[in-house]
């Protein structure tokens, strides 16, 4: 009886280098200096750090804006303004969990579906971490809004005065109010980072999914890793979710029933994806 395995009677193919070859560098130590730093400042690491730096330096001038005394000392008085840096770091570290997962995985994912290197490099390349290109637009589209929210529309911040529940804005002038509209700008960041990597991960799985698959009915272990990078793309906006509910409770104004809308609708597209199962060989008579 034949060997029930999907794809049987064809060859294996030549395993594919997981890198591209790299042209030769000069040996200069100013180009390895600066290949280092560069490596350095776009780290995931190094970003973690700058942006919540960035983002507890904006909580700071709105708590001294506010009435005194400085709430962020006791996180049950200002539970919303670390939800919000908290929120921050785990939409970056999540992203950060997933491109590594998705990385140790590449061995896997290339004996499990049977396709040419070149489209497997293309859906690798839009499952990892979004390139420094994509990485400034979004924060230029960040930048934008928040300026049109608060320097245009003068929209009141979204955490409002812990002491007398009275709406915050920005201030007139200052580095309080750069470093408020930084903070935001951060913040719209890693949200539209987290929604973007969310749905072009999950369109690339879902056509993966579609190609041809080497399974083994009989071990189904090269398989996990798909359903692993998966489940995890799908909870990313689910977390986030969790966060902003425990931290500013249930959904009060037009912005946080937007942000709950969206998390929602893009949590959905992270698990969905049909899966057509693949042709399995003829068992002979």
């Amino acid at each position: 009886m034949a060997d029930p395995t999907v794809g049987q009677g064809r060859e294996r193919r030549v395993a594919r280098p997981r890198l591209q070859s790299q042209a030769a560098k000069p040996d200069g130590t100013t180009t390895r200096g600066l290949t280092s730093a560069r490596a350095l400042l776009t780290s995931p690491l190094t970003v973690l750090f700058i942006a919540i730096g960035l983002v507890l330096a904006g909580q700071v001038a709105e708590d001294l804006a506010d009435s005194p005394p400085i709430q962020l000392v006791n996180p049950t008085s200002a539970l919303r303004r670390w939800t919000v840096i908290v929120a921050v770091a785990y939409m970056l570290v999540i992203s950060g969990v997933i491109d590594r997962m998705i990385e140790r995985s590449l061995l896997a994912l290339d004996r499990l579906v049977d396709i040419d290197p070149v489209h497997f490099e293309r859906y690798m390349a839009r499952m990892r971490r979004l390139g420094l290109g994509v990485n400034a637009a979004l924060l230029g589209v960040s930048a934008l809004v928040v300026g049109l929210i608060f320097l245009v529309l003068r929209t009141s911040l979204p955490i409002d005065d812990p002491v007398t529940n009275a709406p915050t804005f920005l201030p007139s002038k200052g580095l309080g109010a750069a470093a408020i509209l930084v903070e935001y700008t951060i913040v719209g960041w890693a949200v539209l980072s987290l929604v973007w990597n969310t749905v072009r991960r999950a369109r690339a799985l879902g056509q993966l999914s579609r190609e041809p698959l080497q399974i083994d009915v009989f071990d189904t272990s090269n398989v996990l890793p798909l359903g692993n990078i998966a489940l995890a793309t799908a909870l990313a906006p689910a977390g986030l979710i969790v966060i902003l509910l425990f931290g500013f409770g249930r959904p009060s104004a037009p912005i946080s029933w937007t942000v709950l809308l969206l998390g929602s609708c893009f949590r959905s597209a992270g698990s969905t994806g049909r899966w057509r199962p693949p042709r399995t060989a003829p068992c002979p008579s």
